[in-house]
Parts: structure tokens; sequence; C-alpha cells
């Protein structure tokens, strides 16, 4: 018995190795084919074909699952993608065979940190933001303001900002004084005017205090301007503000109260502060977020939170005494700036049902009158409202944040170069514009040499992907997107989302990934709904902006890019094999020197 059951052991050994597929076989690897499909994901991922790119690198991962470089090049994409948890997968498979990529570790901590990122910037727990006030004519903001512009200034109006154009409005001198770019563009006539509330980069609204409104427009190759009578109110305005198409929240000083209006002048709904300590209210300044109103008695010394939803009452969130407050205005921290007579300008913390926290920001002010966030920064109108102050936001602590790409490309000269433009969001271009990056970096283990340059872009037509329909969630979006670059565009400048489009948060913090990594403004087009807070704030953080009513006029793009510039030897060139030198050059490039280089939005990196 003992001898059959060596024979029977032996003849099947014997069987399998005549007939080895019927034992188990190591997968067959085409490394050939996989090498030409990893070189063509690389190249769509220098043409922000992102999509194509990560098609590419998935068949060359099922031509040879045993390529570890295509898990590295895989994780860059889906990063660029937005999708930061597929991208760390992604890494953490590179990192289980080259566990001593220290580069690898560090573009997956990295990942982490960016992360972590913005979940606090739409989640955040406190004001990191500061701000440094500059006379706005010595700056090269408003250089060519005519000094005898501001004397001749009667002062008590609003300031307000759409792009590049800023709106003073002189209530005293019965004018509204219109800037582009530094220059004055218009000069308009109305009757006590009280504040200008764009809509969209060419259109605009005038409220006068009387309750009248008038709706301008600018032509576009023309520059011409048209006036034409909008809604009347029955009350004297103070300020307004749009919550969404044909709906405005308005400010009446004279009854005390908070309205809303519809563009053939209905009231909709209305709000009065509580009465508290026997004084009168004054209605002073309002301003929008999402569904979100702040709203400035001057009479009681208040700032009031609302929330408000079309059709149903309004709930108070908060209340923060600011004694004889003048204006007030949302930040992107989903906190407010406000100032107030006694000279100050504050800012609070993120505004929650639990608590609001007060802070003073600048001290000394003369007599602030009026507040707006333009582009970059904000503008503070000083002295009655005929000083503007140059207001550079910065953060007040460093954060992880995330860099937008605009190019990056191999480029053949006298030697070979890998160029990138590195496009800073416009959210803070005025402050990190003035920083130059440290030019230096690891590559190959070797010191690099590599040129940097920044300057100023501003394109008046950027390319620009709309998206009216809010229907289908972030599914709908992401289709849009891949549709559009997969036709040859490449990535557009500027993307259009609808305001009543429901993403969560795990949707939204993917969208805000997406736009800050590669460069791509956020801006809302209103159908009809006012965007949660949360994509308001996502807007705000790109530097984007909200439009409203009839035709659409985007704004232009305005900013600061800085070029990199790497040379490379022939054998590191990505234009044939895949080789580690290819990896490398890539981790440099993106991912590790450059983190070092570049302070990103929100803050300046590590």
């Amino acid at each position: 018995m003992r001898v059959f059951k060596i024979l029977l052991c032996v003849s099947l050994l014997m069987l399998f190795s005549k007939y080895p597929s019927m034992g188990q076989e190591m997968p067959k690897a085409d490394r050939r084919a996989a090498e030409a499909l990893f070189v063509m994901a690389y190249r769509d991922l220098l043409s922000g074909r992102y999509w194509s790119a990560l098609s590419n690198i998935q068949g060359a991962l099922k031509k040879d699952t045993y390529m570890v470089d295509a898990y590295f090049l895989r994780s860059i994409i889906q990063r660029r993608m937005g999708d930061l948890k597929e991208a760390e997968r992604s890494m953490r498979y590179y990192l289980e065979v080259r566990r001593t990529d220290y580069r690898g570790r560090a573009l997956l901590k990295g990942m982490w940190q960016e992360e972590e990122a913005l979940r606090n910037s739409l989640n955040p727990s406190a004001s990191s933001v500061q701000v440094g006030l500059l006379d706005a004519r010595g700056q090269g903001l408003f250089g060519r303001l005519d000094p005898l512009f501001l004397r001749g200034m009667g002062g008590a109006g609003k300031v307000s900002s759409m792009g590049d154009k800023v709106f003073f409005v002189d209530s005293l001198g019965d004018r509204v004084h219109v800037y582009a770019n530094g220059r004055n563009v218009a000069s308009l006539r109305f009757k006590s005017p009280s504040v200008v509330v764009p809509l969209d980069y060419l259109h605009w609204v005038v409220f006068c205090s009387n309750g009248e409104s008038f709706r301008v427009e600018e032509g576009q190759y023309s520059k011409e301007i048209s006036v034409r009578p909008f809604l009347k109110y029955s009350g004297r305005i103070s300020d307004a503000a749009v919550i969404q198409d044909g709906v405005f929240l308005i400010g009446d000083q004279m009854n005390g109260r908070l309205a809303i209006v519809s563009i053939d002048g209905r009231i909709l709904s209305t709000w009065h502060p509580p009465l508290k300590e026997n004084k009168l209210p004054e209605i002073v300044a309002v301003d929008v977020m999402g569904k979100r109103f702040a709203v400035a008695d001057r009479g009681r010394g208040l700032v009031y939170v609302l929330d408000w939803e079309y059709g149903s009452s309004f709930k108070e969130v908060a209340s923060i005494r600011v004694p004889s407050v003048r204006d007030v205005i949302w930040n992107h921290e989903g906190g407010l700036f406000i100032v107030a007579e006694g000279g100050t300008l504050f800012k609070t913390g993120p505004v929650t049902y639990s608590s609001v926290t007060l802070e003073a920001m600048q001290r000394g002010l003369r007599d602030p009158w009026s507040i707006c966030l333009y582009e970059s920064g904000l503008i503070l109108i000083d002295q009655g409202g005929r000083l503007p102050m140059w207001g550079v936001l910065r953060p007040g602590v460093p954060m992880i944040g995330l860099l937008g790409v605009r190019s990056m490309k191999i480029e053949e000269i006298d030697l070979y170069q890998l160029t990138m433009v590195a496009k800073l969001p416009p959210f803070l271009s005025s402050y990190l514009g003035r920083i130059s990056p440290v030019s230096r970096g690891v590559w190959q283990n070797k010191l690099a040499m590599i040129s940097v340059s920044s300057e100023g872009y501003f394109d008046d037509t950027p390319e620009s992907l709309v998206l009216t329909s809010s229907t289908g969630g972030a599914k709908s979006v992401w289709e849009k997107i891949k549709l559009f670059a997969e036709k040859g565009s490449g990535l557009p400048e500027v993307l259009v989302v609808s305001s009543g489009v429901k993403l969560d948060d795990t949707a939204l913090e993917r969208l805000l990934a997406f736009c800050l990594i590669n460069g791509i403004r956020l801006d809302l087009i209103s159908d009809g709904a006012s965007p949660s807070v949360k994509l308001d704030m996502a807007r705000r953080l790109t530097g984007g902006y909200l439009y409203n009513g009839g035709a659409l006029s985007i704004v232009p793009i305005k900013g600061v890019q800085w070029t990199f510039r790497m040379p490379l030897s022939k054998v590191d060139v990505p234009l044939g094999n895949v080789s580690d030198a290819l990896v490398s050059i890539f981790v440099d490039a993106e991912a590790y020197s450059f983190r070092d280089w570049l302070p990103f939005w929100p803050g300046v990196f590590r």
C-alpha cells in the first residue's frame, strides 16, 4: 500500500510537469505593451486629458500588473482629478513594493495634509486670516485716482466690486464712479445712490436711498453704457444684495427692517430686529452668503446672522455686539468682516449656532464707512467714504494648500527641459504674487538648476465650461467636465456651475480639490435657487463669482503665474521606455521639490 501511494505521487508530479496549464501558473506580463500605454498616459496627463490618462494607465496595469511605476502614475492622475482618497490608495500600493522611496512617502503625506486642509477650509473651526491695510492710491491698484476726484467726493456711499471692476458710490455727490483695472471707465449721475449690486461683469443694479433702482448694462465691445429703471421700493434703502435670480435683499433704514423683494417690486418677506433696550433699529448694511444673511443694526449696535429658505420664515443664528457698526461682509471662512465708526476693522470666526468670536484686525482708522472684497483682497473706504484703502489678505498661520498647475510639458530647445506654469489662486495672488519662490530642489539626488519667472496675466475671454442644469448632482458635473476635456480642449479656465446643484461634503471637497490643483476658477450661476453656504465658500476659495439675471458675462481672469524650467538630460526624458528616471523627474517636478518652492492657497506651504 505504501509503495502504491509513492507511485501515485510520482505519476501526478510527472503529469503536472507535462501539462503546466493544469497547475497554477503566474500570469504572463506584456511589458512592451504596458510601457507604451504608460507613456500614452503620461502624455495625456501633461495635456490635461485626465480621463484618457486614467484609462491608459489602467490598461497598462492589465497588461502588466507587476509594473509598479504604473501605480505611482495612477496616483498622480487621480490627484489631478481631485480624487485624493483613490490617489492615496494607489500610492500605498506603490509603496508596498518601493518602501524606501522617500519621494513617494512625501507625496502620500502631502495628500493626507491636502485632504485635511480641504476639510478644514469648508468646515473651519477658527479664523486664521489676517489683513494689512494700505493706501490704495500708492499701491498701483488705484494709482491713477485723481486727487481732485477724491477731494471732490461727498462720500457716505457703499463700495462694491465684480472682478477687476470697483463701484464707488458717492451718495452726497449723487454720483457712481466705476473703475476697471485701476482706470475710471464711467461716472454716472443718480439721485442719492446707496449701493451698486453687480449681477455679472457687464450688468449691475444701482439702488438709491429714495427707493428707486436702475439696471445698468455695459456693451461688451462698444463699452457704451445704458441705464433703465428697475424695481421700485417703498422705503429708504441703505444697502442691498442679490439672493438669487430676480430676488434681492434690501436694508430699509427708515422702517428699521429687512425686506426680500422680487424683480417686480413685490415684498416676499420681511424681518424686524427683536425689541431690545428700547432703542430703535437702524439697518445700515446687509450681505448674503448662500442662504445665510448678515444684517448690521447701527441703532442697537448689533450684527445679526439669519438663515432663510424661500417661502419660509427667518431663523436667527447669532447676534454680535458691535457698537456703531457701519458695514458688514462675509468672507471665505464663513465669518464676517465688520467696520465700526470707532475706527476699527473687526473679523469674526466661522459663524455657528454655538458661539461667534469677535476680534479687532485694524485700529486707528479715521472714519471707516464701507468695505467689500475685491479680487484677492478687500477695499475699505475710510474718511467717511472718501479714501480707498487696499487690504491684503494673508493667512495667520502656515497651512497646507493646493497648487494650480496650468500646464506642464517637455520642451526641446538646445537641451530638453521640463516647463511648468503654476497659477496662483486669484484670491491671494496680490499677496503671494509679491513673493518670489525659492529656486532650489532635489532632482536625481542632486541640486537642480531651476529658473523661475513670475508675471501677471489678464484674459478678458477665458475658456469657460458653463453647466446651467442643477439635476444629476456630482455625476452630471463630472460627466460634462470629462466630455469637455476629451474633446481635446483640455481643462477650462473657468467652471460655471448651477447654484442649485446638490453636492454632499465628499463631492464638494473633490470639486474644490480639482479646481485648486488645476488652477480653475469656480463660478456659480443662479438658477432660481440660492447656493448652499459650503458651495458658496468653495466658490470664494477659488476666487469665483456668483452671476444673476439674464445674459451671462463671465468675469475676466486676472492674477499671477510662475514659470519653472528644469533642464533634463536626454536619457531622462520620458519619450521612450519607462524608467526610474522618468518617475523620479515626475515626482520631483510636481510632488516633491515644487511643493517646497511654492506657497499655495490657503497659506504658505510648510
